[in-house]
């Protein structure tokens, strides 16, 4: 694995005057950037979906988050695919 990419999930807490609010956790892990294949981006445009970028993660790092950041870009993650055992890919799609 030899990039680095951030899962952000999100926790409720309350601030000073008593507010819930939420707040981002990123967590780092290790991955493998592969590409996304043309059938694959053609596939997803026709349903609305724009995907960029496309990882290959450890599965007990992953824990259902719906937002990930890789060079300091947030994007959102639109499909998990498991591709062994222990490995899930993450389709990432860019945040507006």
């Amino acid at each position: 694995m030899n990039d680095i990419i951030e899962l952000i999930s999100f926790k409720n807490e309350v601030n000073q005057v008593g507010n819930t609010i939420k707040s981002k956790t990123y967590k780092r892990i290790f991955a493998n950037k592969k590409s996304i294949t043309q059938n694959e981006f053609y596939q997803a445009e026709r349903v609305g979906l724009k995907p960029q970028l496309r990882f290959e993660v450890y599965s007990i790092e992953y824990g259902n988050e719906l937002l990930a950041k890789y060079k300091e870009v947030e994007y959102k993650i639109i499909r998990t695919y498991k591709t062994s055992a222990d490995k899930i890919e993450l389709i990432l799609e860019g945040v507006e």
